[in-house]
């Protein structure tokens, strides 16, 4: 009776079997009311482990079991056991009632006759949930009863708690995506705001750049392009300012009183009356002169009248110098309507006659050309006089120093020259060919431009 009590056939049953494994039993101790659990391991021969030398049996009071369990228990309704496989339970918690005594009855009595792995499928539903938690080294296993609306309660909880913390994250993704926002919008915000004061007037500002980003690139993109936009606005302006000076050059250089001409004109007329033909056709020459280069309104002339300019001219300078200068014109017919700045021929002439024949002895000639090259315009004046250093003065047109166009007293070289990289870009100008001793070659070069298109062409921007 003793034996069935204290449940000592599990333990028989142990020690006849090849278990290797710790044996865990329970058995109810009716003295002091309460389970004991019984733990059993066998004891080898070291030198021959499959001989059995002993057992060693030790029973622990189930409330030490128990008090651990209780940590796991968040709820009275909760019932939990262990109860090892094909024995009786071995420890409890909870607290069950009514039809739920008999629900446990039944499944604890099913897993002590039947295998483990076949508890489950034998279960019925109640109002309480039954789980099973196996474990792989002993031989007991672990077990609950759990109240469905306690399920239910910790479900809503969970979901509670799941929702809360989705609403936190939702939270936060919203903050960071506005604090990414604002570290990505203000200095875009700063940007429109200094571009807004700057297209109020203020082109002195430019954009602070704090960060090497895409924004940052921007705005140092931005203040480079304020920084060149400033620099042609000063190249414009000095163009204009200069082209001015340049024009208003060409016109002092030129004996301006309205009456000069006139006068000229009643002389010619008396020296026509006075049977004077040479004096008559000096003072019909110098008056066409002094009208061609009054009339300002227009800063453009032709190909055709600069020649007609700049054979009256010539006239002058041989009745004047008694000089014995042939004079030679291969101009192109095509390029006779095609416009030029006023007054830009007859001084590549006299710039010809004062440096490069005036000592120069013998027969001196000088050549006017004018054709087409490359789709421009191409004037050229050539002498036989006595040459020049063409590295250095082609040094100096290139450089267009505005100081010596201003120094300049006459319509000049350079004066020429500034005024056609004003008009056309840098690429026109004067390019000088020469040879000490041999003689000078002066190029003009200018884009056809005819004179029904001169007002649209000069609406159109300067090339720098």
């Amino acid at each position: 009776k003793d034996s069935e009590n204290q449940n000592a056939n599990a333990v028989k049953d142990y020690v006849e079997s090849d278990d290797t494994t710790m044996l865990i039993s329970s058995y109810y101790n009716q003295y002091r009311e309460t389970d004991i659990i019984r733990l059993v391991l066998k004891i080898y021969n070291n030198s021959n482990l499959n001989d059995v030398i002993g057992y060693a049996v030790c029973d622990i009071d189930s409330k030490v079991i128990r008090s651990i369990m209780e940590k796991y228990s968040t709820d009275k309704t909760m019932f939990m056991w262990l109860q090892p496989s094909g024995d009786r339970p071995a420890v409890s918690i909870g607290s069950l009632e009514g039809k739920d005594v008999d629900y446990y009855k039944e499944i604890s009595s099913k897993i002590q006759t039947a295998p483990s792995g076949d508890v489950a499928k034998l279960l019925t539903t109640s109002k309480r949930v039954f789980f099973q938690v196996p474990q792989k080294k002993y031989n007991m296993d672990a077990y609950s009863l759990m109240p469905r609306s306690l399920l239910v309660q910790n479900q809503r909880a969970l979901t509670k708690n799941l929702i809360f913390i989705a609403l936190i994250m939702i939270l936060a993704a919203a903050i960071l995506t506005i604090l990414v926002s604002r570290g990505l919008t203000k200095p875009l915000d700063k940007l429109m705001q200094t571009i807004e004061r700057i297209k109020g007037g203020e082109t002195h500002l430019r954009v602070d750049i704090q960060n090497r980003d895409e924004v940052g690139i921007l705005g140092q993109s931005f203040n480079e392009m304020l920084d060149q936009m400033e620099v042609l606005i000063s190249q414009e302006y000095e163009t204009k300012l200069l082209l001015n000076r340049a024009e208003y050059k060409a016109l002092q250089a030129q004996i301006n009183p309205h009456f000069l001409y006139n006068t000229l004109d009643t002389m010619s007329s008396i020296a026509q009356i006075q049977n004077c033909p040479e004096v008559s056709g000096l003072s019909q020459s110098l008056s066409n002169i002094f009208r061609y280069s009054l009339d300002m309104k227009n800063p453009f002339s032709t190909v055709a009248k600069e020649i007609v300019h700049l054979k009256n001219y010539i006239y002058v300078m041989n009745v004047r110098m008694r000089d014995n200068v042939k004079y030679s014109f291969d101009i192109d017919e095509t390029v006779l309507q095609d416009t030029v700045p006023r007054i830009s021929i007859q001084p590549l002439v006299e710039n010809a006659l004062n440096h490069g024949l005036r000592n120069t002895r013998g027969e001196k000639a000088v050549i006017v050309c004018a054709q087409v090259r490359e789709g421009n315009l191409w004037i050229s004046v050539q002498d036989n006089g006595v040459g020049m250093d063409a590295a250095k003065v082609n040094e100096i047109l290139e450089k267009n120093d505005i100081n010596l166009v201003e120094k300049g007293s006459s319509i000049g070289l350079n004066n020429i020259n500034a005024r056609m990289k004003m008009l056309y870009g840098k690429e026109y100008g004067i390019h000088v060919e020469s040879e000490v001793g041999k003689g000078t070659r002066i190029y003009l070069k200018i884009p056809r431009v005819k004179m029904e298109e001169v007002s649209s062409w000069m609406q159109q921007p300067i090339k720098s």
